[in-house]
C-alpha cells in the first residue's frame, strides 16, 4: 500500500524548525548567549531537546502518513466499486427495459386477439400498466437531475397509470389553485412515492378503493394530501409506521423508503389524524417549491 511519505519528510522538517525556534527563544531568555552560538555549538541538553522535537514530529508524520494511506486506499476502492456498480446498473437497465418492451408488445397483441372479453382485457391492461410503471422506474437515473416537472401533471400521470394497474381503483386530483404552473426540480424519485401510496390504497382500502389527492401551496412548500376510503392504519402500527418492519404483513419497507425519499428532497411526510369516519388513511407530503 502506497503511503504519502512526503508527510514524514515534512514532519521531520517541522521538527528541525521547532528546534531552531526553541534555541532562538533560549537565546533571548539567556541573553549572554548568541543565537548562532547556541545553535552551532549546543550543549548536550540542547541536543537532547532537539532530538526530542524531531522525533516527536517524525512519529506524528508516520501516524498521519499511515492514516492518509488507508484513507486513499478506501477512496480508490470506493471509486472502483462505484464504477462497477454504474456499469452493472446500465446493463441491467438496458436488459430489463428490453424485456419490459417485449411484455408490453405481447400484452397489447393479446388484447387485440381477445377483443370482447372484458375481464381478460382488464387483466391485460393491468399487465401493461404495471410494465409501464416498471419502465418508468428503470428510467430514473442521475440523468434525470436538473429536469423540471409540473407537480399537477406529474400527479395526473401517476394517477392515470395507477388506475390502469389496479382494477377498480379511482383516483381524483384536486387543487385549491392553479398547480399546473407549480414546478419542482431535481426530484426524480418523487413519482415512486406516489406510486407506492396509491398501490397501498388499492390493496388495503377495500373492494372499491377511492383516493383523493389534494394540492395546495403553503409558503415555499407544495402540500399534497393523499386520502383513501379504507379502514385506515391499524393502531398497533402507528408508533412504528415509518420504520422498516412497520406492517403486520412485513411490508412496511415501502413507507419507510418513501419518507426517506421525501426527506432527501428537503420535504416531510406524515400521517394525519382522521377528521371523519368515512376517511381512511391520509398522508401529507410537503416538498419545497422552486422559488425565484
Amino acid at each position: 500500500m502506497k503511503r504519502p511519505y512526503y508527510v514524514i519528510v515534512l514532519a521531520a522538517l517541522l521538527g528541525v524548525a521547532s528546534y531552531v525556534i526553541a534555541v532562538f527563544f533560549h537565546s533571548i531568555i539567556f541573553q549572554g548567549h548568541a543565537f548562532l552560538e547556541m545553535l552551532l555549538t549546543p550543549d548536550p541538553a540542547h541536543i537532547l531537546e532537539g532530538l526530542t522535537f524531531v522525533t516527536q514530529w517524525i512519529i506524528f508524520g508516520i501516524v498521519v502518513s499511515i492514516l492518509m494511506g488507508r484513507q486513499m486506499k478506501i477512496e480508490r476502492a470506493l471509486r472502483s466499486s462505484n464504477t462497477e456498480l454504474e456499469i452493472y446498473t446500465r446493463i441491467m437497465r438496458h436488459d430489463l427495459k428490453n424485456d419490459i418492451q417485449a411484455i408490453v408488445y405481447n400484452a397489447e397483441l393479446a388484447a387485440m386477439l381477445v377483443q370482447g372479453d372484458d375481464e381478460f382485457g382488464q387483466s391485460i391492461s393491468t399487465v401493461v400498466a404495471s410494465a409501464e410503471r416498471m419502465d418508468q422506474v428503470l428510467s430514473l437515473s442521475l440523468g434525470s437531475r436538473g429536469k423540471t416537472n409540473s407537480i399537477g401533471s406529474l400527479l395526473d400521470g401517476v394517477s392515470e397509470l395507477a388506475m390502469k394497474a389496479h382494477a377498480g381503483l379511482i383516483v381524483a386530483v384536486h387543487s385549491f389553485e392553479d398547480m399546473d404552473n407549480v414546478e419542482i426540480t431535481n426530484m426524480p424519485l418523487l413519482p415512486l412515492v406516489f406510486h407506492n401510496l396509491l398501490k397501498n390504497s388499492a390493496r388495503h382500502a377495500g373492494e372499491h378503493p377511492e383516493v383523493t389527492i389534494t394540492l395546495s401551496k403553503c409558503e415555499k412548500y407544495c402540500q399534497i394530501d393523499i386520502a383513501d376510503n379504507g379502514p385506515g392504519v391499524a393502531s398497533e402500527i402507528l408508533p412504528i409506521l415509518f420504520e422498516e418492519s412497520a406492517s403486520t404483513t412485513g411490508g412496511g419497507l415501502g413507507l419507510h423508503l418513501s419518507r426517506k425519499i421525501v426527506q432527501s428532497y428537503g420535504g416531510s411526510m406524515t400521517l394525519l389524524q382522521k377528521d371523519t369516519s368515512d376517511v381512511g388513511a391520509v398522508f401529507r407530503i410537503e416538498i419545497p417549491l422552486d422559488v425565484d
